[in-house]
């Protein structure tokens, strides 16, 4: 981790995903690498239905150990990853639910 501090400094984030968020996921990584920072891309990167806890404990060891700065998890319906970022000690993981992603979903149904 970087020593610096300010508001325009560069982290490292981990990031993962289930399979309902490998676009998102993608286009948040592209603009935060074009902001400078440095990615651990913890997966997937595809379509196939997966088991969401393995990416969710990936992202969230990340963090735990200090390897990342900041973890963000893309899923479904949030609340899976939620739930298993939480069972790790000392993190909090609190979701967002947007109506473009409601809406991206409903399209793919």
């Amino acid at each position: 981790m970087n020593g610096h501090c300010g508001y325009f400094r560069t982290m490292i984030v981990s990031i993962g995903c289930d399979h309902a968020g490998p676009a998102l996921k993608t286009r948040i990584s592209a603009h935060l690498a074009a902001k400078g920072h440095e990615l651990l891309n913890r997966g997937t990167d595809g379509l196939d239905s997966v088991d969401y806890p393995d990416y969710a404990h990936a992202v969230a060891d990340d963090v735990g150990t200090g390897n990342a700065e900041l973890g963000i998890l893309i899923c479904g319906s949030a609340n899976g990853v939620a739930m298993t970022a939480n069972a790790t000690p000392f993190l909090v993981c609190r979701y967002r639910f947007y109506s473009t992603m409601a809406a991206y979903n409903a399209s793919r149904e």
